[in-house]
């Protein structure tokens, strides 16, 4: 795998993180450059596509920021084996997560044929979820609606949204699907739904 773009050593990156301000944002950059071809060819290859590609290496780049700001990150691997690592990982448990949501429903949809008393229980969890839903807002709510349930691309989002950009589009959907995670972990009744 070639790295595009930078030709900085992991030394001058981590330097650069840990400068802030100017020399922190350029860094940034600089990783974006050279590791996100990498990362995206793994989530295409394995089953997912460009929009989620963009979302694992995010998210994976947090991570690893956040692990060079805290020094938590000790330079044993370099910088392109870690954040493969985190991105695989992340990908992985993505899938995963997928899997077992589609078994879940499965499930859910057989009980809620059989018995009309777990039906009516079904219904009031999903009530519960919806209100949640609800609760993030007017626009969080049509961008996940977009991402989601219409599978729309980061291009057409931004498109119906009015948003210059995919990269703004995608920046939102990871602003408003934080919402929705925060708002899951307060209400434990949905919590427990969603991860029983």
């Amino acid at each position: 795998m070639s790295d595009r773009g930078s030709t900085y050593s992991d030394q001058q990156l981590i330097d650069g993180l840990l400068a802030g301000g100017e020399r922190e944002r350029f860094y940034l950059k600089q990783l974006y450059l050279k590791y996100q071809q990498m990362v995206d060819r793994y989530v295409v290859n394995n089953s997912g596509n460009a929009d989620d590609a963009a979302d694992v290496f995010q998210d994976g780049i947090i991570i690893l920021y956040k692990n060079i700001k805290s020094r938590k990150f000790n330079a044993e691997s370099s910088i392109k084996t870690y954040l493969y690592a985190i991105c695989r990982h992340l990908w992985l448990k993505k899938l995963k997560q997928a899997g077992s949501q589609r078994e879940r429903l499965a499930s859910l949809e057989r009980i809620h044929e059989e018995d009309p008393y777990i039906s009516m229980m079904l219904m009031e969890q999903q009530h519960q979820v919806l209100e949640l839903f609800d609760r993030v807002g007017s626009t969080c709510k049509e961008v996940l609606l977009l991402a989601y349930y219409r599978q729309y691309s980061m291009d057409e989002i931004a498109q119906a949204m009015g948003y210059q950009s995919a990269q703004i589009a995608r920046n939102k959907k990871f602003k408003c699907l934080s919402r929705l995670k925060e708002l899951v972990q307060e209400n434990k009744a949905v919590r427990d739904l969603l991860t029983g």
